[in-house]
């Protein structure tokens, strides 16, 4: 799952998938990288190297 805020980060950890997380968007930062996402990117581009 990738995705910009809290409600994406849970629906993935729900689904029991790899999450990963940008840095900008609806949440923020600090807030998402304390629930421990998978990943965590700056720029789209990233995405690439993780798939």
């Amino acid at each position: 799952m990738v995705g910009d805020s809290m409600f994406d980060l849970n629906a993935g950890l729900a689904a029991g998938v790899p999450t990963c997380i940008v840095t900008y968007g609806f949440g923020s930062e600090e807030e998402l990288r304390a629930q421990n996402p998978d990943f965590i990117i700056n720029d789209f581009h990233e995405l690439k190297v993780l798939l």
